[in-house]
C-alpha cells in the first residue's frame, strides 16, 4: 500500500511538472494566443513599446486614457508633438504609471487625460487580464496598490467596498509572473479563439504607427448598442482609483504641465438608456474635481453623438 501511494504521488508530481512546463513553454512561444486576444495583444504591446521608447522629448504633448480615448483622439488632429499613449480597459492606476514612466525621460508640456465614466469606478477585471498579464506594473506598484486598497477598505476591480484580502495580491502576482497553472483553465479556449491570426491585426498596427497611438476598436459603420454606463445603477467613484488620479495630478503640479481632463464621446443610445441620476452624479463629480484641482482644465460636459459615429457600443469609428 505504501509503495502504491508513493508511486501515485510520484506520477502526480511528474504530471504536474510536465503540465506546468508545457504551459510555460506555450506562454513564452505564443503569448498572442494564450495571454489575451490577438488584437488586444497587438494594441497593448504596440502602446507599451511606444511608452518605453519615447525618450528625451523636450516638448512632448501626451494623451493618456482608456480605449475610448485611443479611438476618439487622433494626435494628428491636434497641435504638433502630441502622442496618444492610451491603454484599453485601464483607469487612473495605469494612467499614473504611464505618466510617471514618460516623465522619467521626457518633458511634457500638455497632458490630455480621458477616461470613460465607468473607469472612475472600477477596472472590472482588466487589472488581471491586461495590466498584470502584460506586466505593465512593477512588483513595487502591485505591493503599493495592496496597501492603498487596505487603507481605503476597497478594491480597484469593483465599485463596492470590501475587506482587503491577501489572495488578491497573490493572484495579481501569479498573473504578472505568468505562473503556468494560473492559465491552465483557459488554454484550450484561448487556442480555439486565437490560433488563427485576426484579419485586422495588420490594420491595427498600421493605425497605431501612422496615427501616433490612435486606433479604432469597433469597425462598424454604425452601432445602436449601449455602453457599460447604460447598465450601471449609480455612479460611485472608487477611492483607490481616485487616489491614483490624485497621484497623477501631483505629478502634473510638480512638473508644471498644462492638463486637461476630458470626457470621451458616448452614443445617444447609451445616454438614452442610462439612468439620468448616473450622469448627474458623474458631472457633479467632475465639478468637484474642478474645485479640487483649480489649475487643471476639466471638461464638465457630456458629448453625445448619433449611432453613425460609433464603431461599436462604446467607441467612435
Amino acid at each position: 500500500m505504501k509503495t502504491f501511494i508513493r508511486k501515485s504521488l510520484t506520477y502526480i508530481v511528474i504530471l504536474l511538472l510536465l503540465t506546468g512546463g508545457i504551459i510555460s513553454v506555450l506562454l513564452k512561444l505564443y503569448p498572442e494566443v494564450f495571454l489575451s486576444s490577438r488584437v488586444e495583444y497587438v494594441m497593448w504591446n504596440k502602446q507599451l513599446e511606444r511608452i518605453y521608447r519615447t525618450k528625451h522629448k523636450q516638448h512632448l504633448n501626451a494623451i493618456i486614457g482608456d480605449s475610448r480615448a485611443m479611438a476618439a483622439i487622433n494626435p494628428k488632429d491636434l497641435s504638433p508633438n502630441y502622442q496618444n499613449f492610451s491603454l484599453g480597459g485601464t483607469s487612473f492606476y495605469e494612467g499614473y504609471i504611464t505618466l510617471r514612466t514618460l516623465l522619467e525621460t521626457n518633458k511634457i508640456d500638455t497632458l490630455i487625460v480621458c477616461y470613460a465614466p465607468v473607469h472612475f469606478e472600477k477596472n472590472g477585471g482588466n487589472l488581471l487580464q491586461r495590466t498584470m498579464v502584460f506586466q505593465y506594473s512593477q512588483q513595487k506598484d502591485i505591493e503599493e496598490l495592496a496597501k492603498i486598497e487596505k487603507q481605503f477598505n476597497a478594491n480597484i476591480e469593483t465599485k463596492e467596498n470590501q475587506d482587503y484580502q491577501l489572495f488578491s495580491t497573490v493572484d495579481r502576482l501569479l498573473h504578472y509572473y505568468h505562473e503556468p497553472f494560473t492559465f491552465r483553465g483557459t488554454m484550450i479556449g484561448q487556442f480555439q479563439k486565437n490560433w488563427i491570426p485576426s484579419p485586422i491585426e495588420a490594420q491595427v498596427k498600421k493605425e497605431l504607427d501612422q496615427n501616433l497611438g490612435q486606433a479604432f476598436y469597433g469597425r462598424n459603420t454604425s452601432m445602436f448598442g449601449v455602453a457599460e454606463e447604460a447598465r450601471e445603477l449609480n455612479f460611485k467613484p472608487n477611492p483607490v482609483i481616485d487616489h491614483y488620479l490624485d497621484a497623477m495630478m501631483e505629478l502634473v503640479k510638480k512638473h508644471h504641465i498644462a492638463c486637461y481632463i476630458i470626457t470621451p464621446p458616448m452614443s445617444k443610445n447609451t445616454y438614452k438608456f442610462a439612468k439620468k441620476a448616473y450622469f448627474r452624479a458623474y458631472l457633479g463629480h467632475l465639478l468637484h474635481l474642478q474645485s479640487r484641482y483649480p489649475n487643471v482644465h476639466i471638461d464638465t460636459n457630456l458629448h453625445v453623438f448619433g449611432p453613425f459615429r460609433f464603431g461599436d457600443a462604446s467607441h467612435v469609428n
